[in-house]
């Protein structure tokens, strides 16, 4: 008799395994056209933003170091990745492919000469390039 109800509470206990959902340790964070962060690294929230853009995001590592907190709405995803960027100091870049995002500190500015090519041949690379 013990040996049945013992056997009946492993089948109890198995089935409440199979049926509950489980931990996998990764957040699943969207919800429709949504997200909840709460203290979440801006890669992903940018991860669960690319859904909705339907273009990948590259976020580099220092501003993948921010946090966010928030309920987010994603019907405009550009619009809040205008606003989110200007708010947390980002900027961002699109090369047809994919979405950079970077921290604006990383920005840097560059004076280049022209040794080999005048600055006429040059313009008119870029024009022809579409750059």
């Amino acid at each position: 008799m013990k040996t049945h109800i013992l056997l009946a509470r492993v089948l109890a206990c198995a089935a409440l395994v199979l049926v509950t959902p489980g931990y996998s340790g990764e957040k699943i964070p969207v919800t429709g056209s949504g997200f909840v962060a709460k203290d979440d690294s801006l890669r992903t929230f940018f991860d669960a933003m690319a859904l909705q853009l339907k273009e990948p995001v590259i976020v580099s590592k220092m501003a993948a170091r921010k946090k966010i907190t928030g309920n987010f709405e994603f019907h405009d995803p550009n619009a809040l990745l205008e606003k989110l960027s200007l708010q947390l100091g980002l900027i961002w870049y699109f090369d047809g492919q994919a979405i950079y995002i970077y921290d604006a500190s990383e920005m840097r500015n560059a004076v280049v000469s022209l040794r080999n090519v005048s600055l006429n041949e040059f313009n008119n690379f870029l024009k022809r390039s579409g750059l």
